[in-house]
């Protein structure tokens, strides 16, 4: 019986001290600025699309030629920005869809909790890659929309997609991620964090070897920072 209650506090006293300490089982590794390159996606972690505005101009780009010229327009459209399903319902008269994209680039917004999230990693040491979905052409609009954002002095340019292929290579198929190592061309005793906010994209990542964790929208930023304390020491 007496055994039994100093087994009972040694372990008391045991799970005191990891919860003061801060431990946790999820915890995965250390990461450090030295030994981690950071692949973040930008829709809908840094950068909110908003869908309740349109552009106002939208009505220039619509029902304004003949058959052919929509065919032409819808095809480029899809080629060039198929991953984004909230402006499809104006493509089917979409004739100058490069113009349409520029205007839906104005639509966007920094998310502010994010972007202070990053500036303290980045602060720290951390650097930071692109990692997205969004169409080459179409990016280089938004590097002139969000200067901050994308320079080699904060986010470099790593990875987007090349929507005038015939198969463009989009997460999360296990391309895009081998494309990502090899461009990023991290050291021995590096590791890539991926972040994502879809769970496919994440999950695909994790097969290819790289750590990741999944972006909440919900919860944001808040929640990211726990994730990176928990998960890989990372305190901000």
């Amino acid at each position: 019986m007496l055994q039994t209650s100093k087994l009972l506090s040694v372990l008391l006293l045991t799970m005191t001290i990891a919860l003061n300490t801060g431990c946790s089982e999820s915890t995965v590794i250390q990461l450090t600025p030295a030994n981690t390159l950071i692949a973040t996606d930008l829709d809908d972690v840094i950068l909110k699309r908003n869908m309740v505005q349109r552009p106002r101009n939208v009505h220039l780009y619509l029902w304004h030629s003949d058959w052919k010229s929509i065919f032409k327009g819808w095809s480029h459209f899809k080629r060039i920005n198929n991953e984004r399903k909230y402006v499809k319902w104006m493509a089917k008269g979409l004739t100058k869809p490069a113009e349409f994209l520029r205007a839906c680039v104005k639509q966007k917004d920094i998310i502010p909790e994010t972007l202070e999230l990053y500036k303290k990693l980045h602060a720290q040491g951390f650097r930071f890659y692109t990692a997205t979905n969004i169409g080459t052409i179409f990016f280089e609009d938004q590097k002139t929309r969000f200067p901050e954002l994308f320079n080699d002095n904060f986010i470099k340019h790593c990875m987007t997609v090349d929507y005038s292929v015939k198969n463009p290579i989009e997460k999360p198929d296990p391309r895009y991620f081998e494309m990502l190592k090899n461009k990023i061309n991290a050291a021995d005793g590096q590791y890539i964090l991926f972040i994502d906010d879809k769970k496919e994209n994440v999950e695909a990542a994790r097969k290819a070897g790289l750590l990741a964790i999944q972006f909440d929208k919900k919860q944001g930023a808040k929640k990211l920072a726990q994730d990176l304390k928990n998960m890989y020491g990372i305190i901000i």
